[in-house]
């Protein structure tokens, strides 16, 4: 899927709709003219119906949902300022807009798949590819320079699953981006990433990684049980440090074993490039 798309400006509307909306599509022309052309490629159809949903405005911004249906297909359309939103049963997809006298622009900003039970969305910004995969309630996150015009087949990250560990995150980069970086794009930080959200809702990191020319630079281990939390940082020129987060006694954790595990681990990153 590409990131740029390019359309000749057009006057004809091509959805039909309700005329006490008339004002709302007459104040939102432009910019629904825009979007016409992805719904249509959405819907594959040459014309649709479009509901209003919903308005919100507030101070800082003005927020609108339409309703769009075509061949028992519906999918939503959100705007807030020059960004539209187009969402599908399983995907969304969110774009910035422009245009001048001639032709309207879209670019995509991000692009968010359900797929497999996981949540895979990628955004493309200044040079970097952000990767981020829901996977139950953890976080698969990777940022990495990769100056690429297309979105990646969600297929790419089949792999991932609740079991997957930092190594197998760095084994997948290895595989599928880092012959495709440029030297100067290696020389870069990629950052990977594992997270966990609690059952409070907040993001606890249990394991990171800093890479630059394809090795280790630095990084953040840990193991977790119940609420307690042992982690190692380091670096290639550094001492570890170890950290012990809301520590609780558990009779069946051996503290001086784990810390010795996530030493072993620490070791172990440095083996692969």
């Amino acid at each position: 899927m590409k990131k740029d798309y390019t359309f000749k400006n057009r006057e004809e509307i091509p959805f039909l709709y309700d005329s006490s909306i008339e004002e709302t599509i007459k104040n939102y022309k432009t910019t629904l003219l825009i979007a016409s052309n992805l719904i249509l490629q959405f819907l594959n159809a040459y014309q649709f119906s479009l509901k209003l949903i919903t308005e919100e405005y507030t101070s800082n911004y003005r927020k609108i949902i339409f309703q769009a249906d075509s061949n028992k297909k519906t999918i939503y359309l959100t705007i807030i300022d020059d960004i539209i939103m187009i969402k599908t049963d399983t995907e969304t997809f969110c774009f910035r807009i422009n245009w001048d006298k001639y032709q309207s622009y879209a670019r995509l900003i991000s692009y968010t798949k359900k797929q497999n039970n996981n949540i895979i969305t990628q955004k493309i910004n200044n040079h970097y590819l952000y990767i981020e995969i829901l996977v139950n309630n953890k976080k698969y996150y990777m940022e990495i320079p990769y100056d690429i015009k297309y979105y990646l087949d969600t297929d790419y990250f089949n792999m991932i699953h609740a079991n997957t560990s930092i190594i197998d995150l760095r084994r997948i980069y290895h595989e599928r981006f880092f012959s495709g970086q440029t030297s100067y794009e290696k020389s870069l930080t990629t950052t990977l990433s594992i997270s966990l959200t609690d059952f409070q809702g907040k993001e606890i990191l249990l394991d990171k990684l800093v890479m630059v020319n394809g090795f280790v630079d630095s990084y953040v281990l840990s193991t977790l049980k119940n609420q307690t939390q042992i982690i190692i940082k380091g670096s290639f020129k550094e001492e570890n440090e170890i950290t012990i987060k809301n520590y609780q006694r558990i009779d069946e954790w051996n503290i001086d074993e784990e810390i010795r595990k996530l030493y072993d681990r620490s070791r172990k990153i440095y083996l692969l490039k």
